[in-house]
Protein backbone atom coordinates (compact mmCIF):
# COMPACT_ATOMS: atom_id res chain seq x y z
CA UNK A 1 0.00 0.00 0.00
CA UNK A 2 2.93 2.45 0.82
CA UNK A 3 3.89 2.03 -3.00
CA UNK A 4 0.91 3.18 -4.17
CA UNK A 5 0.47 6.44 -1.49
CA UNK A 6 3.98 7.51 -2.74
CA UNK A 7 4.01 7.19 -6.79
CA UNK A 8 1.35 9.87 -6.62
CA UNK A 9 3.13 12.27 -4.07
CA UNK A 10 6.58 11.59 -6.12
CA UNK A 11 4.77 12.83 -9.20
CA UNK A 12 3.64 15.75 -7.54
CA UNK A 13 7.17 16.75 -6.21
CA UNK A 14 8.82 16.10 -9.16
CA UNK A 15 6.76 18.07 -11.70
CA UNK A 16 6.53 20.75 -9.39
CA UNK A 17 10.55 20.61 -9.56
CA UNK A 18 10.61 20.51 -13.30
CA UNK A 19 8.49 23.15 -13.13
CA UNK A 20 10.42 25.24 -10.53
CA UNK A 21 13.00 25.21 -13.21
CA UNK A 22 10.82 27.18 -15.92
CA UNK A 23 11.13 30.65 -16.44
CA UNK A 24 8.40 31.59 -13.56
CA UNK A 25 7.34 35.22 -12.58
CA UNK A 26 7.36 36.19 -8.90
CA UNK A 27 3.75 34.85 -8.32
CA UNK A 28 3.84 32.02 -9.94
CA UNK A 29 7.36 31.05 -8.17
CA UNK A 30 5.12 31.08 -4.98
CA UNK A 31 2.76 28.98 -5.63
CA UNK A 32 5.03 26.49 -7.15
CA UNK A 33 7.18 26.42 -3.74
CA UNK A 34 3.73 25.89 -2.14
CA UNK A 35 2.97 22.71 -4.05
CA UNK A 36 6.45 21.97 -3.14
CA UNK A 37 6.70 22.44 0.65
CA UNK A 38 2.96 21.11 0.81
CA UNK A 39 3.88 17.82 -1.52
CA UNK A 40 7.34 17.21 1.38
CA UNK A 41 5.15 17.38 4.31
CA UNK A 42 2.49 15.09 2.56
CA UNK A 43 5.44 12.63 2.35
CA UNK A 44 7.07 13.37 5.75
CA UNK A 45 3.63 12.70 7.09
CA UNK A 46 3.38 9.39 5.31
CA UNK A 47 6.89 8.61 6.25
CA UNK A 48 6.13 8.81 9.78
CA UNK A 49 3.08 6.78 9.73
CA UNK A 50 4.61 4.39 8.15
CA UNK A 51 7.72 4.44 10.61
CA UNK A 52 5.54 4.10 13.51
CA UNK A 53 3.37 1.43 12.04
CA UNK A 54 6.93 -0.71 12.30
CA UNK A 55 7.92 0.09 15.61
CA UNK A 56 4.54 -0.55 16.79
CA UNK A 57 4.85 -4.15 14.87
CA UNK A 58 8.87 -4.21 15.85
CA UNK A 59 9.13 -4.75 12.15
CA UNK A 60 12.16 -1.80 12.15
CA UNK A 61 15.50 -2.99 11.69
CA UNK A 62 18.67 -0.95 12.32
CA UNK A 63 21.10 -1.64 9.72
CA UNK A 64 24.83 -1.23 10.86
CA UNK A 65 27.10 0.62 8.24
CA UNK A 66 30.03 2.36 7.82
CA UNK A 67 30.16 5.83 7.63
CA UNK A 68 31.27 9.31 8.42
CA UNK A 69 30.15 11.33 11.14
CA UNK A 70 31.09 14.55 10.30
CA UNK A 71 29.92 14.29 6.53
CA UNK A 72 26.25 13.22 8.02
CA UNK A 73 26.01 16.25 10.30
CA UNK A 74 27.19 18.82 7.16
CA UNK A 75 24.51 17.13 4.83
CA UNK A 76 22.01 17.48 7.28
CA UNK A 77 22.57 21.15 8.69
CA UNK A 78 22.98 21.77 4.76
CA UNK A 79 19.29 20.68 4.55
CA UNK A 80 18.17 23.33 6.70
CA UNK A 81 19.99 26.35 5.62
CA UNK A 82 17.82 28.05 3.78
CA UNK A 83 14.69 27.16 5.96
CA UNK A 84 16.58 29.46 8.77
CA UNK A 85 17.76 31.95 6.23
CA UNK A 86 14.01 32.08 5.38
CA UNK A 87 12.83 32.72 9.21
CA UNK A 88 16.01 35.31 9.54
CA UNK A 89 17.37 32.68 12.46
CA UNK A 90 21.01 32.37 13.32
CA UNK A 91 21.82 28.62 12.30
CA UNK A 92 25.33 27.07 13.32
CA UNK A 93 26.86 24.43 13.55
CA UNK A 94 29.08 24.41 16.99
CA UNK A 95 32.25 21.66 17.78
CA UNK A 96 35.56 20.58 17.06
CA UNK A 97 35.71 18.97 13.71
CA UNK A 98 37.70 15.57 13.14
CA UNK A 99 38.82 15.64 9.89
CA UNK A 100 37.91 11.86 9.40
CA UNK A 101 35.33 9.82 11.78
CA UNK A 102 33.54 6.50 10.93
CA UNK A 103 31.60 5.12 12.81
CA UNK A 104 29.28 1.88 12.57
CA UNK A 105 25.37 1.84 13.14
CA UNK A 106 22.67 3.30 11.25
CA UNK A 107 23.24 6.45 9.26
CA UNK A 108 19.73 6.63 7.42
CA UNK A 109 18.21 6.23 11.06
CA UNK A 110 20.62 8.38 12.39
CA UNK A 111 20.08 11.22 10.01
CA UNK A 112 16.46 10.86 10.50
CA UNK A 113 16.29 11.50 14.49
CA UNK A 114 18.62 14.89 13.29
CA UNK A 115 16.63 15.64 10.57
CA UNK A 116 13.18 15.37 13.26
CA UNK A 117 15.02 17.57 15.93
CA UNK A 118 16.54 20.01 13.51
CA UNK A 119 13.13 20.58 11.77
CA UNK A 120 11.13 20.39 15.05
CA UNK A 121 13.89 23.78 16.24
CA UNK A 122 13.42 25.68 13.34
CA UNK A 123 10.10 25.76 12.74
CA UNK A 124 9.18 26.62 16.61
CA UNK A 125 11.88 29.38 16.35
CA UNK A 126 10.84 32.85 15.46
CA UNK A 127 13.66 34.26 16.40
CA UNK A 128 16.80 33.92 17.99
CA UNK A 129 19.12 31.39 16.90
CA UNK A 130 18.99 27.42 16.53
CA UNK A 131 22.69 25.99 17.39
CA UNK A 132 23.74 22.38 16.91
CA UNK A 133 26.85 21.36 19.54
CA UNK A 134 28.35 17.96 18.88
CA UNK A 135 31.55 17.10 21.33
CA UNK A 136 33.30 13.59 20.00
CA UNK A 137 35.45 11.59 22.40
CA UNK A 138 36.77 8.23 21.10
CA UNK A 139 39.64 5.66 22.04
CA UNK A 140 40.53 2.79 19.77
CA UNK A 141 36.75 0.96 19.89
CA UNK A 142 34.35 3.50 20.20
CA UNK A 143 33.26 7.11 20.10
CA UNK A 144 31.09 8.48 22.74
CA UNK A 145 28.71 10.93 20.99
CA UNK A 146 26.78 14.86 22.26
CA UNK A 147 24.54 16.20 19.87
CA UNK A 148 22.56 19.17 20.98
CA UNK A 149 20.18 21.12 19.16
CA UNK A 150 19.29 24.25 21.16
CA UNK A 151 17.07 26.73 19.94
CA UNK A 152 15.23 29.69 21.62
CA UNK A 153 11.41 29.09 20.91
CA UNK A 154 9.36 29.90 23.15
CA UNK A 155 10.11 26.87 25.36
CA UNK A 156 7.91 23.51 26.47
CA UNK A 157 6.26 23.93 30.03
CA UNK A 158 7.37 21.27 32.61
CA UNK A 159 4.19 19.10 32.72
CA UNK A 160 4.10 18.71 28.87
CA UNK A 161 7.79 17.37 28.69
CA UNK A 162 7.48 14.55 31.18
CA UNK A 163 5.19 13.25 27.60
CA UNK A 164 6.61 15.06 24.57
CA UNK A 165 8.11 11.45 23.57
CA UNK A 166 4.99 9.81 23.35
CA UNK A 167 3.02 8.74 20.24
CA UNK A 168 0.49 11.75 19.14
CA UNK A 169 1.60 14.12 21.32
CA UNK A 170 2.29 17.58 21.09
CA UNK A 171 2.79 20.70 23.15
CA UNK A 172 -0.74 21.69 22.63
CA UNK A 173 -3.52 20.96 19.78
CA UNK A 174 -2.84 24.47 18.02
CA UNK A 175 0.95 23.18 17.44
CA UNK A 176 -0.66 20.71 14.40
CA UNK A 177 -3.32 23.41 13.24
CA UNK A 178 -0.67 25.62 12.87
CA UNK A 179 2.54 23.80 11.64
CA UNK A 180 0.83 20.33 10.42
CA UNK A 181 2.31 16.81 11.75
CA UNK A 182 1.29 13.71 13.57
CA UNK A 183 3.01 13.98 16.68
CA UNK A 184 4.71 11.54 15.62
CA UNK A 185 8.19 12.49 15.07
CA UNK A 186 9.37 12.62 18.55
CA UNK A 187 8.41 9.33 19.38
CA UNK A 188 10.07 8.19 16.46
CA UNK A 189 12.88 9.45 17.43
CA UNK A 190 13.52 7.87 20.59
CA UNK A 191 12.42 4.90 20.04
CA UNK A 192 15.61 4.52 17.13
CA UNK A 193 17.59 6.19 19.17
CA UNK A 194 16.78 3.18 22.03
CA UNK A 195 17.45 0.56 18.65
CA UNK A 196 20.72 1.89 18.73
CA UNK A 197 21.41 2.34 22.23
CA UNK A 198 21.60 6.26 21.96
CA UNK A 199 20.01 8.39 24.87
CA UNK A 200 17.34 11.36 23.77
CA UNK A 201 16.58 14.04 26.23
CA UNK A 202 14.74 17.31 25.85
CA UNK A 203 15.22 20.20 28.65
CA UNK A 204 13.29 23.60 28.22
CA UNK A 205 12.84 27.03 29.69
CA UNK A 206 10.04 28.66 29.18
CA UNK A 207 10.68 32.21 27.10
CA UNK A 208 14.24 30.69 27.24
CA UNK A 209 14.49 27.81 24.30
CA UNK A 210 14.79 24.09 24.42
CA UNK A 211 17.43 22.06 23.86
CA UNK A 212 17.22 18.27 22.60
CA UNK A 213 20.37 15.66 23.31
CA UNK A 214 21.39 12.72 21.44
CA UNK A 215 24.43 11.19 24.03
CA UNK A 216 25.85 7.57 23.82
CA UNK A 217 28.62 5.24 23.06
CA UNK A 218 29.14 4.10 19.13
CA UNK A 219 31.47 1.66 17.38
CA UNK A 220 33.80 2.88 15.87
CA UNK A 221 34.17 0.96 12.25
CA UNK A 222 36.58 -2.06 12.03
CA UNK A 223 38.76 -1.43 9.06
CA UNK A 224 37.54 -4.21 7.27
CA UNK A 225 34.00 -2.18 6.91
CA UNK A 226 35.48 1.11 5.34
CA UNK A 227 35.76 0.63 1.60
CA UNK A 228 35.23 4.48 0.63
CA UNK A 229 37.23 7.48 1.16
CA UNK A 230 36.33 10.73 2.66
CA UNK A 231 34.00 12.58 0.84
CA UNK A 232 34.88 14.40 -2.10
CA UNK A 233 33.08 17.24 -4.24
CA UNK A 234 31.60 15.65 -6.90
CA UNK A 235 33.22 16.41 -10.18
CA UNK A 236 31.50 17.65 -13.13
CA UNK A 237 32.15 15.02 -16.39
CA UNK A 238 31.20 15.72 -19.99
CA UNK A 239 28.34 14.48 -21.30
CA UNK A 240 28.86 11.15 -23.32
CA UNK A 241 26.67 9.65 -26.37
CA UNK A 242 25.00 7.15 -23.46
CA UNK A 243 22.57 4.76 -25.40
CA UNK A 244 19.85 4.88 -22.12
CA UNK A 245 17.02 2.67 -21.70
CA UNK A 246 13.92 3.59 -18.99
CA UNK A 247 11.64 0.66 -17.96
CA UNK A 248 8.89 2.75 -16.07
CA UNK A 249 5.16 1.71 -16.35
CA UNK A 250 4.03 5.07 -14.49
CA UNK A 251 2.84 8.00 -16.98
CA UNK A 252 4.08 10.73 -14.64
CA UNK A 253 7.16 9.05 -13.40
CA UNK A 254 8.31 8.37 -16.97
CA UNK A 255 7.58 11.97 -17.97
CA UNK A 256 9.65 12.63 -15.31
CA UNK A 257 12.58 10.71 -15.34
CA UNK A 258 12.41 11.70 -19.43
CA UNK A 259 12.57 15.48 -18.67
CA UNK A 260 15.31 15.19 -16.44
CA UNK A 261 17.24 13.14 -18.57
CA UNK A 262 16.80 15.43 -21.46
CA UNK A 263 17.82 18.30 -19.33
CA UNK A 264 21.21 16.46 -19.16
CA UNK A 265 21.98 16.27 -22.71
CA UNK A 266 20.56 12.70 -23.06
CA UNK A 267 18.04 11.22 -25.10
CA UNK A 268 16.47 7.81 -23.41
CA UNK A 269 13.84 5.55 -24.61
CA UNK A 270 11.28 4.74 -22.83
CA UNK A 271 9.30 0.90 -22.24
CA UNK A 272 6.60 0.29 -19.45
CA UNK A 273 7.48 -3.22 -18.63
CA UNK A 274 10.37 -5.45 -17.90
CA UNK A 275 9.08 -7.61 -21.32
CA UNK A 276 9.77 -4.67 -23.44
CA UNK A 277 13.07 -3.67 -21.81
CA UNK A 278 14.85 -7.33 -21.78
CA UNK A 279 13.60 -7.42 -25.47
CA UNK A 280 15.16 -3.82 -26.34
CA UNK A 281 18.33 -4.63 -24.91
CA UNK A 282 18.29 -7.78 -26.93
CA UNK A 283 17.81 -5.89 -29.97
CA UNK A 284 19.95 -2.25 -29.34
CA UNK A 285 22.97 -1.10 -27.35
CA UNK A 286 22.07 -0.10 -24.19
CA UNK A 287 24.49 1.05 -21.55
CA UNK A 288 22.26 2.26 -18.83
CA UNK A 289 19.16 1.08 -18.29
CA UNK A 290 16.89 2.77 -15.56
CA UNK A 291 14.81 -0.09 -14.21
CA UNK A 292 11.66 0.70 -12.17
CA UNK A 293 10.94 -2.29 -9.53
CA UNK A 294 7.38 -2.53 -9.58
CA UNK A 295 5.84 -3.35 -12.93
CA UNK A 296 3.24 -5.52 -14.97
CA UNK A 297 4.56 -8.12 -16.86
CA UNK A 298 7.80 -8.77 -15.88
CA UNK A 299 8.88 -6.52 -12.66
CA UNK A 300 12.17 -4.95 -12.20
CA UNK A 301 13.62 -7.30 -9.73
CA UNK A 302 13.46 -10.76 -12.34
CA UNK A 303 14.17 -8.83 -15.10
CA UNK A 304 17.52 -7.64 -13.99
CA UNK A 305 18.25 -11.85 -12.76
CA UNK A 306 17.86 -12.53 -16.52
CA UNK A 307 19.69 -9.75 -17.51
CA UNK A 308 22.79 -10.86 -15.18
CA UNK A 309 22.52 -14.61 -15.35
CA UNK A 310 22.42 -14.35 -19.54
CA UNK A 311 25.36 -11.68 -19.78
CA UNK A 312 28.67 -11.00 -17.73
CA UNK A 313 28.79 -7.22 -16.45
CA UNK A 314 31.26 -6.54 -19.21
CA UNK A 315 28.69 -7.06 -21.91
CA UNK A 316 24.96 -6.11 -20.00
CA UNK A 317 23.58 -2.57 -19.43
CA UNK A 318 24.95 -0.44 -16.28
CA UNK A 319 21.48 -1.08 -13.91
CA UNK A 320 19.87 1.59 -11.91
CA UNK A 321 16.48 0.51 -9.50
CA UNK A 322 14.21 2.87 -9.07
CA UNK A 323 11.75 2.45 -6.45
CA UNK A 324 8.86 4.59 -4.32
CA UNK A 325 10.04 1.57 -1.39
CA UNK A 326 12.87 3.10 0.52
CA UNK A 327 12.71 -0.19 3.00
CA UNK A 328 16.45 -1.38 3.36
CA UNK A 329 15.13 -5.11 2.05
CA UNK A 330 14.12 -3.95 -0.81
CA UNK A 331 17.23 -2.23 -1.57
CA UNK A 332 19.03 -5.85 -0.39
CA UNK A 333 16.72 -7.89 -2.74
CA UNK A 334 17.57 -5.19 -5.81
CA UNK A 335 21.57 -5.72 -4.92
CA UNK A 336 21.35 -9.65 -4.68
CA UNK A 337 19.47 -9.44 -8.14
CA UNK A 338 22.32 -8.25 -9.50
CA UNK A 339 21.67 -4.31 -9.81
CA UNK A 340 24.39 -1.69 -9.59
CA UNK A 341 22.65 1.21 -8.31
CA UNK A 342 19.33 2.46 -5.97
CA UNK A 343 17.30 5.11 -6.80
CA UNK A 344 14.79 5.40 -4.26
CA UNK A 345 11.65 8.22 -5.68
CA UNK A 346 11.33 11.08 -5.85
CA UNK A 347 14.81 11.83 -7.39
CA UNK A 348 16.33 14.82 -8.43
CA UNK A 349 18.29 15.29 -11.24
CA UNK A 350 21.36 16.17 -9.14
CA UNK A 351 21.04 12.43 -8.06
CA UNK A 352 20.64 11.10 -11.78
CA UNK A 353 23.59 13.25 -12.83
CA UNK A 354 25.75 12.12 -9.94
CA UNK A 355 24.83 8.46 -10.59
CA UNK A 356 25.91 8.86 -14.49
CA UNK A 357 28.92 10.55 -13.74
CA UNK A 358 29.80 7.74 -11.18
CA UNK A 359 29.19 5.01 -14.10
CA UNK A 360 31.02 7.28 -17.02
CA UNK A 361 33.94 7.51 -14.39
CA UNK A 362 33.98 4.36 -13.91
CA UNK A 363 33.86 3.23 -17.40
CA UNK A 364 36.67 5.90 -18.62
CA UNK A 365 39.07 3.76 -15.95
CA UNK A 366 38.99 0.34 -16.83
Amino acid sequence: MSHEIRTPVHGILGVSGLLSETELQQEQKEYVDTIQRSGKLLLNLLNDILDFSKLESFNMKIEIIAFDLIDLLKDVFHLFEADAKRKNIEFKLVGKQPSYLILSTDPHRFKQILVNLISNAIKFTEKGSVLIEFDFKSDLKHCDIQIRIKDTCVGIPEQKLKELFQAYRQVDTSVSRKYGGTGLGLSISKNLSEMMNLKLTARSIINQGSVFEISGQIPLAEKSEVNFEPKKATQNIEIQNLNILVAEDNETNQMLIKKILEKLGYKPVIVSNGIEALHHIKMYKTDVLFLDIQMPELNGIEAAKILTQQNDSSIRPYIIAMTANASQTDKEDCMASGIDQYLSKPFHKEEIADLLNQFISHKTTN
